[in-house]
């Protein structure tokens, strides 16, 4: 049922040409899947507060309006700091997302 309707919002963001605000959790396969049937009506967007893996973050950057959003969310672990290494800065989005996602002093970024 997500699948169907996140399918959906790609009309509805075409409709109203407004970008898309993504929150991707462990399903880089199947958001790229879907992107990839609906580009053509694909007018932008941001996977927010990114904390999936090296093949999710290398997949996102061939879809050309796509950023990779990242907070203290995405700075938790010495494995999220080497994805996000990897991000393109062209397509990297800094997000402050409080004061729930703060960077803090246990988190491997801080």
């Amino acid at each position: 049922m997500q699948k169907k309707y996140f399918e959906k919002q790609f009309e509805l963001a075409e409709a109203v040409k407004q970008p898309m605000f993504l929150h991707m959790r462990a399903a880089g396969e199947n958001l790229c899947e879907i992107m990839t049937r609906n580009l053509h009506r694909f007018p932008g967007g941001v996977t927010h507060s990114f904390t999936d893996s090296t093949e999710d973050r290398d997949r996102l950057p061939c879809f050309e309006k796509m950023f990779i959003g990242v907070n203290g969310c995405s700075l938790k672990t010495n494995e999220n700091l080497e994805v996000l290494r990897g991000i393109p800065v062209e397509r990297l989005m800094i997000e402050t997302n409080s004061p729930y996602c703060d960077i803090i002093n246990t988190h491997a970024g801080s």
